[in-house]
């Protein structure tokens, strides 16, 4: 049951993968594969990668909660 942002996501990511794997035999240049990951990274709030991009916010979050009890659930 895939909706049309986990398309446009897996589409971005396999693009960014494929200019670091170009970038890597000389066939493009670095400034290919930097685009390529600056779309990704304007697209990862807004899209299904979000879980990446706020993953570190919410483990500092909940080791801030529960650090300060002593106890980890």
């Amino acid at each position: 049951m895939s909706e049309p942002g986990d398309y446009v996501a897996n589409v971005l990511v396999d693009l960014m993968q494929l200019s670091v794997i170009l970038t890597i035999f000389g066939i493009t240049t670095p400034h290919v594969c930097y685009a390529a990951v600056c779309v990704v990274l304007l697209y990862l709030p807004f899209g299904k990668l979000k879980h990446c991009y706020y993953f570190f916010a919410s483990r500092l979050l909940l080791g801030r909660s529960y650090g300060r009890k002593g106890v980890m659930i």
